[in-house]
């Protein structure tokens, strides 16, 4: 079943809809931690949480689903990622991107992609990792956040702070 979800198109559609939408499951920590983090509280009303889940574009990446667990994306993979977030930030008009997690090769592929740019790198440490920021000189004038994966050991409050004040 796995195999024939992940050939679908529709898949990360498919999970943002269902964990997003469909489901209150605190077992759904990424989604609930990630809501926490932008909305800043859990949600009171369904309608709350509707309102919030349009305002929100949800993207994978890398597109192209991996043979299984252990297999990585390749550079060629990134490249294309970058180029495809730089097209979607310019159509959807995006001022704040939210990478969860801090992997390099997604920050390097994007920053080397971005011609007008400015980087911002943390020394110090928030909720375990380095957070990174990228910030697009463009019309909107977009940053990146790199983030800690909110699956698990994540802090929102910190996270909703950073975000916040930077």
């Amino acid at each position: 079943m796995a195999d024939e979800m992940l050939s679908k198109s529709t898949f990360a559609r498919f999970v943002a809809f269902n964990h997003g939408l469909q489901s209150d499951s605190p077992k759904h920590k990424f989604t609930r931690n990630l809501e926490k983090t932008i909305h800043g509280k859990d949600f009171k009303h369904q309608d709350e949480k509707v309102n919030f889940w349009k305002m929100v574009s949800f993207h994978e990446f890398v597109q192209r689903p991996m043979r299984d667990r252990k297999e990585r994306p390749s550079k060629e993979d990134y490249k294309i990622a970058a180029r495809i977030l730089l097209e979607l930030i310019n159509e959807l008009k995006i001022t704040k991107c939210i990478f969860s997690g801090t992997d390099w090769n997604k920050f390097l592929h994007i920053e080397q992609a971005i011609k007008s740019k400015s980087i911002i790198h943390f020394s110090e440490k928030l909720n375990g990792t380095h957070p990174k920021i990228i910030q697009i000189k463009n019309d909107i004038n977009t940053k990146i956040y790199f983030i800690k994966h909110p699956s698990s050991f994540f802090s929102w409050q910190k996270w909703k702070i950073f975000i916040s004040e930077n």
